[in-house]
């Protein structure tokens, strides 16, 4: 066959280049090269032709479905690439918006706990500064008290003094005088009395147990040359603060029993017990005297309704119990919580 017709040679060179390009797996350039060479090639090398035709027909078809598997399955990789970049992705915003949001928290925490830390400082300063000024008012008032009680002392006490030492001078040199006699009464009683305002203005006697000795002072002097016999029973007390006004209050009550043990008793012996019971000053005075019939309390005057507003004003109580003939008690009680209360109301 070559002998009787011989090769062209663009069909060898159609024909080689597509040999080559099968052997190198590009088929489709092969198939189209075989098709240039078929064009040229003899009818005696036809069938031929068609067989390595389709030969590489079906390598590039099968090369170009395995061609669009590799591509679908690349791109199927894509896909789960993206889709769990995308994941990814969305899980680490997630992250960070979690971790943004616990620190934007924790930032407001912070910020609550110093602002609470600053207001809190600022409360103390605050407080600090009340008390400062507190002190020092109450230290004015305190200076103001006890200059006003030495100058009383000083000035209204030595003059008092003086008239009363005139008075007895002056009973000795004339003539029995009853205005002379109550001259001297009225200084005594005026000394006396400046002597009970000047220990209620000392701050320094701003205490209970102040309070309990200056009460067996006055009752030792009280009936000092009346022939009625005292008895204390007072136990050391603690350093409980007491304002003057209430101490001048409990005083006056307390000499307000007094006197009317003295003046209406007729008693030879008074007892006076001052203790600390459940958080509040008891103050007990008894006496062996006649007594009284307590259905006739109503007319006894005001001496005993100034005792009860008196105790009544210190947040106190005050009570009166007699039988005729078995003598009196007069029971004084001051609850050391209102006091508290009180002096911090002052303060304030």
């Amino acid at each position: 066959m070559l002998e009787t017709n011989q090769a062209d040679p663009l069909e060898v060179y159609y024909e080689e280049i597509a040999g080559a390009h099968e052997k190198m797996g590009n088929y489709k350039e092969a198939l189209f090269w075989y098709k240039k060479f078929m064009v040229l090639d003899d009818s005696l090398f036809k069938a031929d032709n068609v067989k390595s035709l389709a030969d590489i027909e079906t390598k590039y078809q099968t090369a170009r479905k395995e061609a669009e598997i590799r591509d679908l399955e690349n791109q199927q990789k894509i896909h789960k690439i993206l889709t769990y970049s995308a994941l990814s992705g969305i899980l680490a915003l997630l992250v960070v918006l979690w971790l943004s949001r616990r620190a934007y928290r924790q930032k407001q925490r912070l910020a609550e706990q110093e602002r609470l830390l600053q207001q809190e400082k600022i409360d103390r300063l605050e407080s600090e500064r009340k008390v400062v000024a507190l002190n020092a008012h109450l230290e004015g008032q305190q200076r103001e008290r006890l200059r006003i009680a030495e100058d009383l002392h000083d000035d209204f006490g030595s003059g008092l003094s003086k008239i009363s030492l005139l008075s007895e001078v002056s009973k000795k040199k004339t003539p029995a005088s009853g205005e002379l006699d109550k001259i001297a009464d009225t200084a005594k009683e005026l000394l006396l009395k400046m002597s009970e305002v000047v220990w209620a203005l000392n701050h320094h006697n701003d205490t209970l147990p102040s309070l309990a000795a200056y009460i067996r002072r006055y009752t030792s002097g009280f009936f000092e040359d009346s022939g009625v016999r005292c008895h204390f029973n007072i136990p050391d007390l603690p350093e409980t603060p007491l304002s003057g006004e209430t101490r001048r209050n409990v005083f006056l009550v307390i000499k307000e029993a007094l006197h009317n043990v003295l003046k209406h008793a007729a008693a030879n012996k008074v007892e006076i017990d001052i203790s600390m019971q459940g958080g509040a000053i008891r103050i007990v005075i008894r006496d062996n005297g006649k007594g009284f019939d307590q259905t006739t309390l109503g007319k006894a005057g005001n001496g005993l309704l100034n005792m009860e507003k008196r105790m009544k004003a210190t947040g106190g109580s005050f009570s009166v119990e007699s039988t005729p003939g078995k003598g009196t008690i007069t029971r004084i009680v001051l609850p050391l919580e209102k006091e508290a209360l009180s002096l911090r109301h002052r303060a304030a």
